[in-house]
C-alpha cells in the first residue's frame, strides 16, 4: 500500500496505524505538513514515514493505480487539497467535513468522477455498529411502532463546543449507545406489558470489528481491491455532505431545507 497523507495530527496517526494494520510491511507512507514539530511527532510513532514540507512536493512523483491520498487537515483546507489530490491522479479519502459547502463538495466529486478516481468522505466510523444494527432491526420488526419523536442526548465529554455532556435522562421506547467508543454498548426497550412498564436490556459488543479510528481507510482501501465494504463514496459522500449543510442552513435561516441525491448515469 501506498499511502499520502496530507496533515501530520493526531487523525493522521489514527489513518497510519489503520495502513499499517491493513499492509504490515508492505507499506510505503509518506506525510506532509509545514509544521516541523508535527513532522517530528509524527515521525515519532511512525518511523518509516517520508516526510515532506508540503503537499505539492509529497504528491510530485509519478502516481500508481492503487495510490491513496488521504486529507487530515482543518476542513477549510479540504477542497483545494483534495482537488490536488485528485489532479495527481491518486485517490482522495477526505476527513470530515467533506467540505465547507455544496459547490466545493459538488466539484470534489464531479472531478473524481471525471478522472475516474474514487473519493471518499470518512465520516464512516459510526457506521455498522451492534447498537444501532439492533435499534435498525427492532425498528423493522415494529418493536416501537411508528416513531415520532427523537431526542439525541450527548452522554460522552468530547471537548466539542456545543456538543457536551448532558446530563439528560432518556426515558424514550428505546435507547442505545450510538458511540460505542468502548467497544460496547447497551439497547434498552421499553414498552408497555399488560398496563406496566417492561424494560428490556440487550447488551452489544463489537471489539472484534474493525477498530472505531479504522474504519474510513480499512473500509476505503477494500473497495479499490474490489471487495464489498460499507465506504462512503463519490455521491454519497456528496449526499451525506448535503443533509450536513442542511442542518446548519436550517438553523441559520429557519427555514426548512430539502435535499435530494443526484442520479448519475
Amino acid at each position: 500500500m501506498r499511502l499520502y497523507l496530507i496533515g501530520a495530527g493526531v487523525i493522521a496517526g489514527y489513518h497510519a496505524d489503520a495502513a499499517q494494520a491493513l499492509a504490515g510491511d508492505n507499506l510505503n507512507l509518506a506525510v506532509a505538513d509545514p509544521n516541523p514539530a508535527a513532522l517530528t511527532n509524527f515521525v515519532q510513532h511512525h518511523p518509516t514515514a517520508r516526510t515532506f514540507a508540503s503537499a505539492t512536493d509529497m504528491l510530485a512523483g509519478a502516481a500508481q493505480a492503487d495510490d491513496i491520498v488521504v486529507v487530515a487537515t482543518p476542513p477549510v483546507t479540504h477542497y483545494a487539497l483534495t482537488l490536488a489530490a485528485l489532479h495527481s491522479g491518486r485517490h482522495v479519502l477526505c476527513e470530515k467535513p467533506l467540505a465547507l459547502d455544496m459547490a466545493q463538495a459538488t466539484e470534489m466529486v464531479d472531478l473524481a468522477r471525471t478522472l475516474g478516481l474514487h473519493i471518499g468522505c470518512c465520516s464512516s466510523r459510526f457506521l455498522a455498529l451492534s447498537t444501532t444494527n439492533a435499534v435498525k432491526q427492532l425498528l423493522r420488526e415494529g418493536g416501537v411502532g411508528a416513531p415520532y419523536h427523537l431526542t439525541f442526548v450527548q452522554r460522552h465529554q468530547r471537548s466539542r463546543s456545543g456538543i457536551e455532556y448532558q446530563p439528560i435522562p432518556c426515558h424514550g421506547a428505546v435507547t442505545w449507545d450510538w458511540l460505542m467508543l468502548a467497544g460496547e454498548g447497551e439497547v434498552v426497550h421499553r414498552c408497555d406489558h399488560a398496563g406496566h412498564v417492561t424494560s428490556t436490556i440487550v447488551g452489544c459488543d463489537h471489539r472484534e470489528g474493525v477498530p472505531f479510528h479504522h474504519k474510513p481507510l480499512t473500509f476505503f482501501y477494500r473497495v479499490l481491491q474490489g471487495e464489498t465494504a460499507p465506504a462512503i463514496l463519490g455521491e454519497q459522500a456528496r449526499f451525506n455532505f448535503a443533509c450536513l449543510r442542511a442542518l446548519y442552513d436550517c438553523a441559520a435561516t429557519g427555514q426548512p431545507q430539502t435535499v435530494q441525491k443526484r442520479e448519475i448515469a
